[in-house]
Protein backbone atom coordinates (compact mmCIF):
# COMPACT_ATOMS: atom_id res chain seq x y z
CA UNK A 1 0.00 0.00 0.00
CA UNK A 2 1.31 3.45 -0.95
CA UNK A 3 0.94 6.37 1.42
CA UNK A 4 0.24 9.76 -0.13
CA UNK A 5 2.77 12.41 0.81
CA UNK A 6 2.54 16.19 0.61
CA UNK A 7 5.62 18.32 0.11
CA UNK A 8 6.07 21.30 2.38
CA UNK A 9 8.80 23.76 3.18
CA UNK A 10 9.79 25.07 6.57
CA UNK A 11 12.75 26.15 8.62
CA UNK A 12 14.15 24.63 11.81
CA UNK A 13 17.08 24.94 14.15
CA UNK A 14 20.09 23.35 12.40
CA UNK A 15 21.01 21.53 15.61
CA UNK A 16 17.59 19.85 15.77
CA UNK A 17 17.82 18.82 12.13
CA UNK A 18 21.33 17.45 12.67
CA UNK A 19 20.09 15.33 15.59
CA UNK A 20 17.23 13.97 13.49
CA UNK A 21 19.68 13.12 10.69
CA UNK A 22 21.93 11.33 13.19
CA UNK A 23 19.00 9.27 14.45
CA UNK A 24 18.00 8.40 10.89
CA UNK A 25 21.54 7.33 10.01
CA UNK A 26 21.98 5.32 13.21
CA UNK A 27 18.67 3.50 12.64
CA UNK A 28 19.22 3.04 8.90
CA UNK A 29 16.10 5.06 8.09
CA UNK A 30 15.29 7.98 5.84
CA UNK A 31 15.26 11.45 7.37
CA UNK A 32 11.65 12.03 6.32
CA UNK A 33 10.57 8.88 8.16
CA UNK A 34 12.16 10.04 11.42
CA UNK A 35 10.69 13.52 10.99
CA UNK A 36 7.24 12.07 10.36
CA UNK A 37 7.51 9.94 13.52
CA UNK A 38 8.55 13.00 15.54
CA UNK A 39 5.60 15.02 14.22
CA UNK A 40 3.21 12.16 14.93
CA UNK A 41 4.42 11.76 18.51
CA UNK A 42 4.14 15.51 19.09
CA UNK A 43 0.56 15.52 17.82
CA UNK A 44 -0.37 12.52 19.96
CA UNK A 45 0.82 14.34 23.09
CA UNK A 46 -1.26 17.40 22.24
CA UNK A 47 -4.55 15.83 21.17
CA UNK A 48 -6.33 15.94 24.51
Amino acid sequence: MTTTREKFSSQADPKLLAKLRQIAEKEGRQFQSVLEDALGEYLERHQT
